[in-house]
């Protein structure tokens, strides 16, 4: 990477803060790659994107960056950034509930006094903040759980822009969206009532530029009844807010809201409420709900069936499955056929798929460039122009933000992603082997403007 000198005097850099950047391919994903383009950034915004430089751009600061292509802004569709503090995965134990028992061991150990817990949860969120900028995601889905407060993200998103300056004109401040989900339960009527009108009240909140559009996350089938998705569906259509559900995460969870028995017995009846198992509904019953709102996020959903997939499917415009490759091989979850979770048929059955990274209690980071490498190493049989699409255009395009992020156009934003270390293929009228190349295993993301820093 090289600097060209910044004139001293450049009334047009003065006046518009431009900058153009040479990079050896720009990747839009939706539209061909540009080899040895160029792209201008003015005040925050893509100004051009094109392989000849227009003249009256010429003057303004450049840039050279080598083995490097810019993509859109990689998004996270699904991650708990509570747990960024741990500095490795907790333990899987002997089965899934157990892992959950050690996740509420946890909480409950720093759950000293609330002054304590709020300083925890600040200082885990704004650690994850930065580990996710750091590797180039720009739009992550949270979901959140009390203590919180929205200040958190708007102050570690501050003091990133302050820590990372850039030294030339044009570039956005260090830029990284936290959309938060809150989580809702209903063990009993008075914790459903509490986690109900918190996420309300938070969700009546104004954004920021920091802080995406509150959504609604209804915990999983084990903790949260189809009368409690029904609700949040309907505020989903109403208010066009996200639902995020964990959906068919494991065996234990399909055994338990089928016979009421096997390892969760132990973890949920201290905790239930009367009517509990009055309301206990199935997956399939879940999804129905979930198939009306404006957005829904299916988190998992390791052990859909057959006729739960075909909801998905035939709702492909309002649903998406987040998978979770690192996370999903973490617990070692099998399928019908094989450990290896069935990607390729899923997609071929026209099921909408998007990545995620989930936690730090269930993966060593928070790289969701990492996952995407996990998807094409796993899935070689999967186009990784697709892959690409997952953690770009196709989460943004989903969750109604690509007007800000996950594009590469112009008088869109420049909050995008470098992906470094590309050894750059022959590509002749096929683009297959370089994105191929993009999604190789030296290869590394972060975000653009981190490379404009001296």
């Amino acid at each position: 990477m090289s600097f060209s000198k910044v004139p001293e005097k450049n009334d047009y850099v003065n006046q518009h803060h431009c900058v153009a950047i040479e990079s050896d391919w720009l990747v839009p994903i939706e539209s061909p790659p540009i080899h040895g383009g160029w792209l201008v950034v003015e005040r925050g915004r893509v100004a051009f994107v094109g392989n000849e430089l227009p003249t009256k751009f010429t003057s303004i600061p450049k840039v050279r960056l080598a083995d490097t292509a810019i993509l859109p802004g990689l998004v996270n569709s699904h991650c708990h950034l509570e747990f960024s503090d741990l500095i490795e995965p907790i333990p899987v134990g002997s089965s899934f509930p157990s892992w959950i028992r050690s996740v509420i061991d946890r909480r409950k150990s720093i759950d000293v006094d609330s002054l304590r817990l709020a300083e925890a949860r600040q200082a885990a969120l704004s650690k994850g903040i930065v580990e996710s900028y750091v590797a180039g995601v720009r739009w992550v889905v949270d979901m959140t759980t009390q203590p919180w407060s929205s200040g958190w993200i708007d102050s570690a998103v501050d003091d990133l822009s302050t820590a990372t300056p850039s030294v030339l004109g044009g570039m956005p401040q260090p830029q990284i969206v936290v959309q938060p989900c809150f989580e809702l339960i209903d063990i009993s009527q008075t914790r459903c009532e509490q986690t109900f009108g918190f996420a309300k009240s938070q969700c009546a909140g104004a954004n920021s530029n920091s802080r995406g559009r509150g959504g609604l996350a209804p915990h999983a089938t084990y903790t949260a009844s189809p009368r409690l998705t029904q609700r949040c569906v309907n505020t989903s259509d109403q208010e066009q807010r996200l639902v995020s559900m964990h959906l068919a995460e494991s065996v234990e969870e399909m055994e338990w809201i089928s016979t009421h028995s096997g390892p969760f017995s132990e973890l949920l009846s201290p905790i239930l409420g009367e009517d509990y198992f009055k309301s206990l509904g199935s997956v399939e019953q879940h999804l129905k709900f979930l198939s009306q709102a404006w957005r829904a996020l299916i988190v998992h959903g390791n052990y859909l069936s057959v006729r739960d997939l075909a909801i998905l499917s035939q709702h492909a415009a309002s649903m998406a499955l987040v998978h979770c490759p690192r996370t999903h091989g973490y617990f070692g979850h099998a399928h019908e056929t094989s450990t290896r979770y069935p990607l390729a048929e899923r997609m071929l059955a026209g099921v909408r798929h998007l990545l995620g990274t989930d936690s730090r209690a269930s993966n060593p980071d928070l790289n969701l460039w990492s996952e995407a490498q996990a998807v094409r190493a796993n899935h070689p049989g999967i186009a990784s122009q697709q892959i690409l699409r997952m953690v770009t255009t196709d989460a943004a395009k989903f969750l109604a933000i690509d007007d800000r992020y996950g594009d590469l156009s112009v008088g869109g934003p420049a909050n995008l992603t470098a992906i470094q270390c590309l050894t750059c293929p022959n590509v002749g009228s096929s683009y297959g082997e370089l994105y191929d190349a993009i999604l190789s295993t030296k290869t590394r993301a972060c975000p653009l403007e981190s490379l404009l820093v001296a």
